[in-house]
């Protein structure tokens, strides 16, 4: 947490230790520009950092805004950061307090998944098949991939039916020992 003095244009770190810790400086002066000298200077940073000093000039309740850091230890960091305008009886104090919170392992998290949905869906459609089921009536409504056998036309048919007809019909011999992979995708629930 952060106490942002508005006519000094500073903000000072209320528990400096903690703020070290985080890969934060102590105290800010000349924000948000000094904001990007220590770090928090990526072009994505630019537009989202000058709004939220000037909501907290201002004494405005800014949108949660996420920064990424380059820390002077050589980490890579991703903040959420928000500003709460101080105001005391419906007049603006000339201050703020600023919160940063380290959410760096969410953010890393959210890209290796992103990473990995792209690499399934990019081989989705080559790679194998697919049969899209009502999972109220049991109905096939929607077919494709490379493996489809073309012969046959699943749509309208019964869940249960379309798996007996790929197993009996040996499409997938060579794999079939090898693996029966099922996805259940909530998205039509």
């Amino acid at each position: 947490f952060y106490y942002y003095d508005a006519i000094k244009n500073t903000a000072s770190g209320i528990n400096q230790k903690k703020c070290k810790e985080n890969g934060l400086e102590p105290n800010y002066e000349n924000l948000p520009d000094g904001a990007r000298l220590i770090g928090f200077n990526d072009p994505e940073n630019e537009e989202p950092l000058n709004a939220f000093f000037k909501h907290a000039k201002e004494g405005t309740i800014a949108d949660n805004i996420k920064l990424h850091l380059h820390s002077r230890t050589g980490e890579d960091k991703w903040f959420d950061c928000r500003c709460t305008p101080i105001i005391h009886d419906g007049v603006f104090q000339q201050g703020a307090v600023l919160s940063f919170m380290d959410v760096t392992a969410n953010h890393d998290r959210a890209i290796i998944y992103a990473k990995h949905l792209q690499s399934i869906q990019s081989d989705y459609l080559a790679k194998g098949l697919f049969f899209e089921t009502d999972l109220t009536t049991g109905i096939v409504e929607r077919t494709g991939g490379k493996l489809l056998p073309e012969v046959t036309n699943f749509i309208g048919m019964q869940h249960d039916a379309v798996v007996d007809t790929l197993l009996a019909q040996n499409v997938y011999k060579d794999s079939i020992r090898t693996s029966i992979r099922i996805n259940c995708n909530k998205e039509h629930l």
